[in-house]
C-alpha cells in the first residue's frame, strides 16, 4: 500500500471538526485573556479600584496560570486530551459566569484565580489532540506536514480573538 492510498483511507471529516473546536477554544482561551485588559477602565470606575489593585487581579491570575499550566499536563496525560479539555473549558467557563458575579475587588481576584486555573489546560490538551486524536502522525507519513500546520493554525486563535475583541468592546 503506498502512501497516497493510506491517506485517502484514513481522512475522516471528523478531524477538521475537532481542529475546529480545538481552535474555538483558543479563540475564547485568549478572548477571555485580553477582554479584561479592555475593558479596565470600565471595571475599575464600577467597582472603584485604582490601577495597583488591578495589577493585583492580573498578577493572581497569572501564579494561577502558571501553576496550572505545571498541573494540567498531568491532568492531561492521567484522563487523555477529550476528557481534559471538556473539563478545562467547562472549568473556564463557570469562572467566567461567576465573574459575571462581581462586586469587590476579592471577589475578582478570586474569580480571575479560578479561570486562570482553567485556561492552562487548552495549551497542553489541545496538542495531544493534534497528535492523537486527530491526524495519527505516527501512521500517516504523508499527513505529518497538514497535522503540524493545523495546529499552528488553532494556535494562531490568539491573533483573532485580539482584533475581535477590540472590536466588541468599542
Amino acid at each position: 500500500m503506498n502512501d497516497a492510498s493510506a491517506f485517502d483511507k484514513k481522512t475522516s471529516p471528523l478531524r477538521w471538526w475537532i481542529l475546529f473546536f480545538l481552535f474555538a477554544s483558543g479563540f475564547l482561551n485568549y478572548m477571555d485573556k485580553g477582554m479584561l485588559a479592555i475593558l479596565a477602565p470600565t471595571i475599575q470606575k464600577d467597582l472603584g479600584f485604582d490601577d495597583n489593585a488591578y495589577a493585583d487581579v492580573q498578577n493572581w491570575f497569572q501564579v494561577a496560570y502558571t501553576i496550572a499550566t505545571l498541573a494540567s499536563g498531568f491532568i492531561v496525560d492521567r484522563f487523555g486530551a477529550r476528557i481534559s479539555l471538556a473539563l478545562f473549558v467547562g472549568w473556564w467557563s463557570m469562572a467566567n459566569v461567576l465573574t459575571g458575579f462581581t462586586n469587590s475587588v476579592l471577589t475578582l481576584k478570586i474569580f480571575r484565580c479560578v479561570l486562570g486555573l482553567g485556561e492552562a489546560g487548552n495549551w497542553t490538551a489541545a496538542p495531544k489532540a493534534v497528535g492523537n486524536e486527530v491526524w495519527l502522525l505516527a501512521s500517516i507519513p504523508l499527513e505529518r506536514p497538514s497535522a503540524w500546520s493545523s495546529l499552528r493554525r488553532s494556535s494562531l486563535a490568539w491573533r483573532h480573538s485580539a482584533a475581535v475583541g477590540r472590536h466588541r468592546s468599542s
